[in-house]
């Protein structure tokens, strides 16, 4: 499977089931010449379709709210209605929603625990399989802040993945590495480069005003490219940037 910030995997046929060895090496070639670079290979594990479960964990400004079902899997848009949210106020809370999808309450507890200790901003476990003896992972998309990896000390910038599926452009890559060398942060998304709109850099709040105003006028199509930098960049890094961008719309 494609382990990159890609929502909707395995419809978008970037996951390969109970395959062979032959299978896997056909799966990692076409993924990456679709532009994706890392990948996961793990045992396939057949099941029945109703063991298949779904909760996500969701931090928010009033706390973490749990959005569960006893339905799961790809198809799980459709079960939105059968969908449960709850807003973790006591333990009583987590006990409840244990009991509903059928999940040890100490376990439960240990997601919401996992959320702070490693940073989690969102955690979704789909499906989750419920069986007698235990649960079976089978998919897992995360969303943490990346500030922690200062406190987290088994994170890694290796660990992160960008929702960005594309082939990062050579200006994109220079712009990248110029931001993780430096105090300062940097940022380059070249968004068409048959845009008919170009824009100048300037700081995160500003570079995002002009973008949504090109977007309020009707032209969030021709937007070219979107970037900032930001925390008092030196005079040479600025440049750099602005190099990497002007070279981007040729």
């Amino acid at each position: 499977k494609v382990d990159e910030g890609v929502k909707k995997r395995f419809k978008q046929g970037l996951i390969r089931l109970d395959t062979d060895f032959k299978g896997v090496k056909e799966a990692i070639d076409e993924f990456k010449n679709r532009g994706f670079t890392y990948l996961l290979i793990e045992q396939y594990f057949p099941h029945e379709e109703s063991l298949e479960r779904y909760i996500a964990f969701e931090r928010t400004r009033p706390g973490i709210v749990i959005s569960y079902s006893l339905k799961g899997g790809v198809e799980i848009e459709s079960y939105q209605d059968v969908v449960k949210r709850k807003l973790i106020k006591s333990f009583e809370d987590v006990q409840e929603v244990a009991k509903d999808i059928g999940i040890d309450e100490e376990l439960m507890s240990k997601f919401i625990e996992a959320m702070d200790i490693y940073y989690f901003s969102f955690l979704e476990i789909n499906p989750l399989i419920v069986l007698p003896g235990g649960l079976k992972f089978l998919d897992i998309a995360a969303e943490v802040d990346s500030a922690g990896e200062f406190f987290v000390k088994d994170w890694s910038s290796a660990d992160f993945r960008d929702t960005k599926t594309a082939k990062l452009t050579e200006e994109e890559k220079v712009v990248l590495k110029l931001s993780k060398k430096s105090a300062s942060s940097f940022k380059l998304d070249v968004l068409n480069p048959n845009g008919s709109i170009f824009m100048l850099l300037s700081g995160g709040g500003v570079s995002v005003a002009l973008a949504d105003e090109v977007a309020n006028l009707g032209k969030a199509g021709e937007l070219t490219n979107y970037g900032e930098y930001s925390g008092n960049p030196t005079e040479e890094e600025t440049y750099q940037e602005l190099l990497a961008v002007d070279r981007s719309r040729r």
